[in-house]
């Protein structure tokens, strides 16, 4: 008769190991691609709302009250947490205006009664260098 053992012999053990452990790197693998993605993720989110505000900011000036030409760069911080590390993220903010020509609007438009206000907020964070850039048109209403 055969001798019939309990438990595990060594090639299954080796197998499972080696299961367990390539199953674990994955796993590792893909919860820091996600975390990065998180990070970049929220501070794409982050430079959108600093250029829609200068925009809105533009928008509420109006016409007359921009400059008929002119660019501005300010830099904002924000306070964020890296790597369980509390870290400051610049962005930097820059803002052109400039008068512009009538883009074929109907009815047309006198030349010198548009301004294109173009904000380009630029960062660098772990995954490198990023922008964002958003424009607007603001019109007289005369």
């Amino acid at each position: 008769m055969g001798h019939k053992s309990k438990g595990f012999n060594l090639l299954e053990v080796v197998v499972g190991a080696f299961i367990f452990s390539v199953a674990t790197i994955a796993m590792v693998t893909v919860w820091g691609t996600h975390y990065r993605a998180m990070g970049k993720s929220r501070n794409k989110i982050v430079a959108n709302f600093l250029a829609e505000a200068v925009l809105e900011r533009a928008l509420a000036e109006g016409y007359n009250g921009l400059p008929n030409s002119d660019t501005s760069t300010q830099q904002q911080v924000m306070e964020t947490t890296l790597n369980g590390s509390l870290v400051n993220l610049t962005f930097d903010v820059t803002t052109d205006i400039q008068r512009v020509g009538n883009f074929n609007v109907t009815p047309p438009a006198r030349e010198d009664k548009l301004k294109k206000v173009t904000v380009t907020v630029a960062w660098t964070d772990t995954t490198g260098p990023s922008t964002v850039v958003l424009e607007t048109i603001v019109g007289s209403a005369d």
